[in-house]
């Protein structure tokens, strides 16, 4: 994916670019990478997709980040993405029709798992249902 990202780069379509990048912290997470680690990288990219101005894949990122954070310990609870910096229920009204349908799948993905794995099962299924 950090190829995809370099070539994106290099042809000048920063829309590519942008999904080579969260895909790189999507493989991070996979091959289960320290998590300070995956934090740094989440980071850079989320700069690289604000410069880039492509809010979908800004709201990937952030949900990339709120699922790092939950698994760090670094959110209210372990059953939560939302900390003083971040509010859940916000950032989910905020998922409609009218997004792209990977950023809303994308974030109800990561909201299963962390849940899944913070054994609040009901809320696992109720992203599921999402």
């Amino acid at each position: 994916m950090r190829a995809t990202f370099r070539n994106a780069i290099e042809m000048a379509d920063l829309t590519f670019a942008c999904y080579g990048i969260f895909q790189s912290i999507t493989g991070l997470l996979l091959q289960s990478e320290p998590l300070d680690a995956v934090w740094r990288e989440s980071e850079r990219a989320l700069d690289f997709a604000r410069e880039a101005k492509y809010e979908d894949a800004v709201d990937i990122i952030r949900s990339q980040q709120r699922f790092i954070a939950a698994m760090h310990g670094r959110t209210a609870s372990f059953s939560t993405f939302s900390d003083a910096q971040f509010d859940e229920a916000m950032f989910e009204a905020q998922l409609t029709a009218g997004r792209v349908t990977l950023t809303i799948c994308w974030y109800w993905i990561l909201k299963l798992k962390a849940r899944f794995l913070s054994g609040d099962y009901a809320e696992a299924l109720a992203a599921a249902d999402r």
